[in-house]
């Protein structure tokens, strides 16, 4: 069964990229089913940690959804709006990293999860992108591919193979959303 969660969240994960890409309207709900099936195959594996993480993009799905149905056609601007990173940010990110994950870390390490180490980094690595996307920075997309390769080492050791195809996937679609912003972003100024 677990063999099966693992493959149908690794095809609607693929399904998901395309439709993210394409900036299709359901994307958010087929996120949704991706991330539950994340979250299956997370609580299966015991990474605790990932498991959050899964339960925290279905409700920033959720969220999305709702913002997504609040755009009333004509509103939706053709440009993306690229904010450079204060250095400051950058300080307070890399101390959100260390302290954060050495927090988790600690924590995984007092439960039976296989991984303590990629578990705590594959979270507090997603949660900082996860911030630098909602201040668009450019930089959220190298932070993902960061992420998602340490993601790749942690269903590479629990032989999860699906699980490391859908991680390449993101880590691919992570090129592709860089190349995006650069072609049609808009700088304006810290915020």
């Amino acid at each position: 069964m677990l063999k099966f969660i693992e493959i149908f969240t690794l095809l609607t994960g693929l399904v998901f990229i395309v439709m993210q890409i394409m900036q299709h309207k359901y994307m958010w709900y087929m996120n949704i089913v991706t991330a539950a099936g994340a979250l299956v195959m997370a609580l299966a594996s015991r990474f605790w940690a990932n498991a959050a993480l899964q339960a925290y993009f279905i409700i920033m799905a959720v969220v999305g959804i709702i913002k997504w149905k609040r755009l009333r056609s004509g509103e939706k601007d053709e440009y993306i709006h690229i904010v450079d990173m204060p250095g400051k940010i950058l300080g307070i990110s890399a101390a959100i990293t260390v302290i954060g994950g050495a927090l988790i870390y600690f924590i995984l390490l007092r439960t039976n999860d296989p991984n303590p180490i990629a578990d705590a980094l594959t979270f507090i690595l997603s949660i900082v992108a996860a911030w630098w996307l909602a201040r668009s920075y450019i930089e959220e997309w190298l932070l993902w591919i960061v992420a998602d390769s340490v993601a790749i080492w942690l269903y590479a050791s629990q032989t999860h193979w699906g699980m490391v195809a859908l991680y390449a996937g993101y880590i691919i679609s992570s090129f592709i959303g860089i190349a995006h912003w650069k072609k049609n972003g808009l700088k304006k100024r810290p915020r």
